[in-house]
């Protein structure tokens, strides 16, 4: 009389469901971890910054303000064959400024978690960004259009 009785189809089911449920309940909490640990494509600080444990979102570069000690001269001395007297010529260095960017355009880069006024964009982050984009797509931006988040992550190589 002491016979193993087959487990009926409910408890199969139920078994199977409990499995299914814990382990994705597993999987979340290892991606979880493994995000906040990595960091792939600055997730950690929209995350973050959605949670409300960070005020500002994540910088990507620092904020520099605008004043005159922040324009740098750069000599270059060259020498004139003539005269054999050395001139120097004074270039001064691109002051940094924050990009004009329109409500759309600022909120769609803070949910991406960068801080907009922290963003300058460089001759050669615009090129890089015209290879990952395209010149049409750029110039749209340009104009005020807000770019995407697959936009975002195909550029954020260029920041």
């Amino acid at each position: 009389m002491n016979e193993e009785q087959p487990k009926s189809l409910g408890k199969k089911i139920l078994t199977v469901v409990i499995t299914v449920i814990v382990t994705i309940f597993l999987l979340c909490i290892i991606i979880l971890v493994w995000v906040l640990v990595k960091n792939p494509l600055n997730v950690r600080g929209v995350i973050l910054f959605k949670l409300g444990w960070i005020d500002k979102p994540v910088q990507i570069m620092p904020s520099i303000k605008n004043n005159e000690n922040t324009t740098e001269e750069i000599i270059n001395v060259t020498t004139n064959p003539e005269s054999e007297k050395i001139t120097p010529i004074t270039q001064t260095a691109p002051t940094t400024q924050t990009i004009p960017m329109t409500e759309e355009q600022r909120r769609a880069v803070e949910n991406f978690g960068i801080d907009p006024d922290s963003i300058v964009i460089t001759p050669a982050m615009e090129d890089c960004f015209v290879e990952k984009l395209g010149e049409q797509r750029v110039s749209e931006i340009k104009n005020g259009s807000a770019p995407g988040v697959l936009e975002m992550v195909k550029a954020s190589s260029c920041l």
